[in-house]
């Protein structure tokens, strides 16, 4: 019974990464630079390189990849609720399905607290810097 609930939880992972795997695609043009009709790089695309980046992760991969592990959770907290796996093996998954709950909710507070963290301290810093207030941080032009 565990190995059959086992291959099933693993082939509709790998189902949904399936699905998730066109996100992925839209991390082309990281560097908006040195390509056909693009500006010549420099070190302010460095920057822009580091923001890209960053935005990928925060606003492209985590929401999808915290709604897979909600998803996981709940799956394993109906079946571990349901009597699917009575006695130990019921109380295992309501464990697990509570860690991966967890999990996915301190992820997600980490990557955005993260944004949060280094916006302030910016903001804390470029307070000293001319005309730094009015701007977003994370707007890079680059000339």
């Amino acid at each position: 019974m565990n190995n059959k609930f086992s291959k099933i939880v693993s082939f509709s992972a790998v189902w949904a990464i399936g699905l998730l795997a066109p996100l992925f695609v839209l991390a082309r043009g990281l560097v908006p630079c040195g390509g056909a009709g693009e500006a010549e790089c420099n070190a302010c695309y460095v920057f822009v390189m580091f923001k890209n980046v960053f935005d990928f992760i925060a606003f492209t991969l985590t929401p999808p990849a915290a709604l897979l592990m909600f998803v996981v959770g709940g799956i394993f907290y109906v079946l571990g609720g349901s009597g699917a796996g009575s006695g130990k093996e019921g109380n295992s998954l309501l464990t697990k399905a509570k860690s991966i709950f967890w999990s996915a909710v301190i992820g997600v507070v980490i990557v955005y607290t993260s944004w949060l963290i280094v916006d302030t301290i910016i903001l804390i810093i470029g307070t000293k810097t001319a005309n730094f207030v009015s701007q977003n941080w994370y707007t890079f032009t680059c000339q």
